[in-house]
C-alpha cells in the first residue's frame, strides 16, 4: 500500500513538472503577430525609402555631369563661334584691301 501511495505522488509530481516545462504550447498572441508584422512592414519601408535616396543620388550624380558635360560643349560652341567671327574679321579687312 505504501507503493501505491508513492507512485502515485511520484506519478503526479512528474506530470506537474511536465506540465511547467511544456505548459506554454499556445501561438503567438494576435498582438504579438501584429507588432511583428508592423515592425517588418516598417523595416521594408526603411529599406525602400533608402533604395530610393540612393537612386535620387545616382540620378543627380549623372545630371551633374551631364550639365558639366552640357556646359563644356557650350564653351567650346562658344570659342568656335568667337573664332569664326576673328576669321570672319579678317577676311572682310582682306578683301577691303583688295578694293
Amino acid at each position: 500500500m505504501k507503493k501505491s501511495w508513492l507512485f502515485k505522488l511520484g506519478a503526479s509530481a512528474l506530470a506537474l513538472s511536465l506540465m511547467a516545462a511544456c505548459g506554454d504550447t499556445e501561438e503567438e498572441t494576435p498582438e504579438e503577430e501584429q507588432q511583428q508584422q508592423e515592425e517588418q512592414q516598417q523595416d521594408e519601408e526603411q529599406m525602400e525609402e533608402e533604395k530610393n535616396k540612393d537612386e535620387m543620388e545616382n540620378d543627380e550624380d549623372m545630371n551633374e555631369e551631364e550639365n558639366q558635360k552640357e556646359e563644356e560643349n557650350m564653351e567650346k560652341e562658344d570659342e568656335n563661334m568667337q573664332q569664326g567671327d576673328k576669321e570672319g574679321e579678317t577676311n572682310n579687312t582682306d578683301e577691303d584691301m583688295n578694293e
